[in-house]
């Protein structure tokens, strides 16, 4: 079973709460870090929290992967926004200068040290969202477009995240604890398993919605051991599917129907559809050749295609 790492923004750290999610979601954590005592001031002016995320990345300890966010990802970050943001405005989807910093997750998740982290274990790094508006600010996911090239598997599960406490910060401490688990860990693996078999296999829809159902079952159980007092939260993740082709042939000759209509399939907990998923300049984001995780994220809605 393949690790899944989620990559971060500069202030993803700040939230507890959030994080208490995503220690549960991913493997390994990567967070851009300042490289320097001029680049810490500059977090502090903006509101980035630089101690906090010293204090987080201390509780984290190896689950957490420091790259620095220095000159020369900082001048990838303006070459991809410049082009970002004026294709946005073009589209009249304008992205307020304030969210700029979403962009830096899919920085990280493309980064060159990445692979040195990975070594051997060919773990897949998503970029790791903790809300669909987020996702929305870097990317374009929508159930209508139809160009065979940007479609993928939209993986939709409704899990159960403990709340041991209202104090937030002891609740990631604790939900920290409770990732480490052996046994929860092979129930979140097993999940993402089950991703990869369904982007690279040609299995029957309904038959892979069962095994999901009850991989879901299996995870909740688990976390409900740990914790009775839970809530429901919806993980959405994006992944490229290699065996899509003869399957989008069918669809596309269907030219009214919603995507979602004609490739969709959910249960109690679990939903697989297809939509399109593209930068903003629409150009496609998933390579086909390899079914991986792109992109990840978690919300409190259920609905996530405009």
């Amino acid at each position: 079973m393949r690790e899944r790492w989620g990559s971060f923004s500069v202030k993803d750290h700040i939230s507890a709460n959030n994080l208490a999610s995503d220690v549960l979601m991913y493997d390994r954590l990567i967070f851009p870090v300042p490289p320097n005592e001029e680049e810490r001031n500059r977090w502090k002016n903006n509101n980035w929290k630089p101690d906090l995320q010293s204090k987080r990345l201390e509780v984290l300890g190896k689950r957490a992967i420091k790259i620095k966010w220095d000159k020369y990802r900082q001048e990838k970050f303006t070459n991809q926004m410049d082009g970002v943001l004026a294709i946005a405005e073009d589209s009249n989807t304008i992205i307020p200068g304030s969210d700029a910093y979403q962009m830096t997750r899919i920085i990280l998740s493309q980064d060159d040290n990445i692979q040195a982290y990975r070594g051997s274990s060919k773990a897949i790094v998503a970029a790791a969202y903790q809300s669909i508006n987020n996702l929305r600010k870097s990317y374009i996911l929508k159930e209508h477009e139809k160009d065979d090239s940007a479609l993928s598997i939209c993986i939709r599960n409704r899990l159960v995240m403990p709340v041991f406490t209202s104090d937030e910060e002891k609740n990631f401490e604790l939900a920290l604890e409770l990732s480490a688990d052996n046994d929860f860990a092979n129930k979140r693996r097993a999940l993402y398993t089950w991703q990869e078999k369904i982007a690279n296999e040609n299995i029957n829809l309904v038959d892979a919605l069962d095994e999901l159902e009850d991989l879901i079952q299996q995870y909740n159980e688990n976390v409900k051991k740990a914790e009775k007092n839970v809530i429901n939260k919806f993980f959405v993740t994006v992944v490229g599917a290699t065996v899509l082709a003869p399957t989008i042939t069918t669809l596309l000759n269907s030219p009214t129907a919603p995507l979602s209509d004609l490739f969709s399939t959910f249960g109690p907990s679990g939903l697989i559809t297809l939509a399109a998923f593209l930068k903003f300049d629409m150009k496609p984001v998933i390579d086909h050749k390899e079914a991986n995780a792109v992109a990840m994220f978690h919300d409190v809605e259920q609905t996530f295609l405009q």
